[in-house]
């Protein structure tokens, strides 16, 4: 599937900042599942835009404004061809021992407790795939429920209240697979839930997660989105764009300034299907 996105985030201020340096992952991943054909980010005020790999393989770029100033926009724009399953490559290598620590331990928002063991000696119980399995606990025991947990909310949260969003699913996923000893990931990205070429299709940005299968690499599940088609399994139309031990790793922008002031934010994303045509022949690289 060929998508193209657009995400902007614009911070504004009650008073005149400066300066300010953020971090920022958006560029989408490159490699055998999806390939980036096109992409450009811009900042405004301009600013120095300089991009780093961090330690866990994803692109980073860097944006500082020393300036006073009182409002930042940031847009990313990004065309990108997606494989479905049945297409992208199953061989992995071996997990290195020092990632496997990584993506097992309990930290920060994915924590281990009785609903957490209880779920993952279920799933176990019922034998088949413990990845598909995971999912469709979470899809059968928890309620999608906007603005009900913030950035911060844990495992211990959504457990309590039986209801989140992608991320809080996302976490809980990570957190039933490790409790099953299974190394798992967090995926931040975009999902195109609506498919049709030329139209939008989708509003914000998403994640998901991914386990380790020894024999053929990590498998993204997605549990917002479960269904007895796909089990939840990812597909061509999940964009992905970070990945982590949990959402610390991985947000989309990140950053400090000097001053007293109140920000707010808003954020619009736009992710649009591709005919085949659109990019036969573009020749266009990824900047």
């Amino acid at each position: 599937m060929r998508l193209r996105v657009r995400h902007t985030t614009r911070f504004r201020y009650s008073e005149e900042i400066a300066d300010t340096a953020m971090e920022m992952r958006l560029r989408p991943i490159d490699d055998m599942r999806q390939r980036l054909v096109s992409y450009r980010l811009t900042v405004t005020p301009r600013g120095p835009i300089h991009g780093y790999t961090d330690v866990l393989g994803n692109h980073v770029e860097t944006w500082n404004f020393r300036a006073p100033h009182r409002e930042i926009v940031v847009t990313s724009e990004a065309t990108v061809e997606t494989l479905a399953v049945s297409e992208a490559s199953t061989t992995a290598p071996v997990l290195a021992v020092a990632k496997r620590y990584q993506m097992t331990r309990f930290d920060g928002p994915v924590l281990t407790n009785g609903r957490v063991r209880d779920l993952a000696a279920l799933v176990r119980q019922a034998g088949g795939d413990p990845l598909a399995g995971a999912t469709e606990a979470i899809h059968r025991g928890f309620t999608y429920a906007p603005n009900t947990t913030t950035v911060h909310s844990t495992v211990e949260e959504i457990t309590v209240r039986g209801a989140g969003v992608c991320q809080d699913f996302a976490h809980l996923w990570i957190a039933i697979c490790r409790a099953m000893g299974i190394p798992a990931r967090y995926v931040s990205g975009y999902v195109a839930s609506q498919p049709a070429a030329g139209g939008s299709i989708g509003q914000a940005s998403h994640a998901w997660a991914e386990g380790w299968r020894e024999g053929q690499g990590w498998i993204g599940y997605d549990p917002t989105n479960w269904s007895t088609t796909t089990g939840g399994r990812v597909g061509d139309q999940h964009i992905r764009v970070a990945v982590g031990r949990d959402y610390r790793d991985v947000p989309p922008t990140r950053g400090v300034y000097r001053g007293l002031a109140e920000e707010s934010l808003t954020v619009d994303v736009r992710v649009e299907a591709l005919p085949s045509a659109a990019l036969a022949g573009s020749g266009a690289n990824p900047t």
